[in-house]
């Protein structure tokens, strides 16, 4: 469905050094940013990496990447007004 597509073996150099560049700003930017908490919990050991930041969705939301991965948020979320917890009424 591209148009213009360089994400192919014929643009393998640009594409490489498009990739490295990304890299060297943020080592992690490849990572998947759902992963396994080092506490178990009723999860299944599965928490967000770095956390989220939500600002209007109380995490209840496709918005919030905690939700969208069926994740409770934990205290490395940056998120305003949070609903998506253990003991929360909704």
């Amino acid at each position: 469905n591209c148009q213009n597509c360089h994400n192919t073996l014929d643009h393998e150099e640009s594409r490489t050094q498009a990739i490295k560049a990304c890299l060297s700003r943020n080592a992690f930017a490849f990572h998947p940013k759902i992963g396994k908490s080092k506490v178990k919990d009723s999860q299944g050991g599965r928490s967000h990496i770095r956390g989220c930041n939500c600002k209007r969705s109380g995490c209840l939301k496709n918005y919030c990447e905690c939700y969208e991965a069926k994740v409770l948020c934990t205290s490395l979320c940056h998120c305003v007004g949070c609903k998506n917890y253990e003991e929360s009424p909704e």
